[in-house]
């Protein structure tokens, strides 16, 4: 009876493993949509909630040396795609953060100064 719990502990993990690892590609391969981003973290989010209630139901139960090596493989895949989605996030800021820069040096050479607020003197009516 144990073994059979144990393969429906291994069988569910190892699912959710690999639709966390499916959203991690997804998360990479999407780096430039915010929106996309966002909700690819919420999934992943929820997976990682169903493996925490996954591993608190089965607190007991024993893997075989098989079973634990497939799933630290899959557990240093998603390290390495978070590494990999870190680096890309960060190579963003910067791209954005030069763009930024950028904008901000053309708009100083044009002299445009923006949306400073109300304007100063009298608001003339024109049908007065």
């Amino acid at each position: 009876m144990s073994d059979i719990v144990s393969n429906d502990y291994f069988t569910q993990k190892k699912a959710l493993l690999k639709e966390c690892v499916s959203l991690s590609e997804d998360l990479l391969s999407n780096i430039q949509d915010i929106s996309a981003i966002t909700e690819i973290l919420s999934k992943r989010s929820e997976k990682i909630s169903q493996l925490q209630k996954l591993d608190d139901t089965y607190k007991n139960e024993i893997l075989t040396d098989l079973q634990k090596s497939q799933i630290n493989q899959m557990v240093s895949l998603l390290l390495g795609l978070d590494r990999d989605a870190t680096r890309k996030i960060k190579e963003e800021q910067v791209d954005v953060k030069h763009d930024m820069k950028v904008n901000t040096q053309n708009h100083k050479m044009v002299g445009y100064k923006g949306n400073q607020g109300q304007p100063r003197g009298r608001v003339l009516d024109i049908k007065k």
